[in-house]
């Protein structure tokens, strides 16, 4: 490879080096909403029988909710059993007791109740549904990411095609520049990402 296309190159790994942190971030995001989206219908199902149970008794308000997630759960990691992924507490709201009709819902990953990422899960006597269903969330997550490595692999086709019809470079002040190589860049994100996402995929 030329030292014109390899400087190209270089200056393209350089700015997706820049992005991998966001990158990266986006990714363990999107994995702690699938996550969380299990554990709304795990508490939601182990509430239902907490419920029946206790002979149909439903948690009237937000404390006897907190208190039945205490009964029900371990704290594990640190994290209270009353809170969610992101350190916000779960908002719980009866809307009927017999049968049981409830709302439980997480902030999300920008911690503000009401907004669009929020997490929610609705019964309705036998009927279950959630907002946000954690394996579509993981299949999005996934598409997410094959796409945005398409579109760096695009970027990069780019900027070597364009670096070679350029004028030659110096080759020294090129080669003083410390370059990333994309395989040490890609190494770094996976070895900062995987503690989170091990610790996700634990529970």
């Amino acid at each position: 490879m030329s030292v014109l296309v390899k400087a190209g190159v270089g200056v393209a790994f350089v700015v997706a080096a820049s992005q991998l942190g966001h990158f990266a971030q986006q990714i363990v995001e999107r994995a702690r909403t699938s996550v969380q989206a299990s554990e709304l219908l795990k508490i939601d199902g182990h509430l239902a029988a907490w419920t029946i149970d206790r002979k149909n008794r439903t948690p009237r308000d937000q404390a006897a909710f907190e208190r039945a997630l205490k009964d029900l759960f371990t704290e594990r990691a640190g994290r209270r059993v009353t809170e969610d992924r992101w350190g916000k507490r779960y908002q719980y709201s009866l809307r009927r007791a017999r049968p049981p009709s409830w709302r439980i819902a997480s902030s999300g990953a920008d911690r503000q109740s009401g907004t669009a990422d929020d997490l929610v899960v609705e019964r309705r006597a036998d009927h279950v549904e959630i907002n946000q269903d954690p394996t579509e969330v993981a299949e999005a997550a996934i598409a997410w990411v094959q796409r945005q490595r398409r579109r760096e692999l695009d970027r990069l086709r780019r900027v070597a095609d364009q670096a070679a019809k350029r004028a030659p470079v110096d080759t020294e002040a090129v080669e003083a520049k410390a370059v990333p190589k994309p395989e040490r860049a890609q190494r770094a994100l996976l070895e900062a990402s995987r503690p989170e996402l091990d610790a996700l995929l634990r529970g």
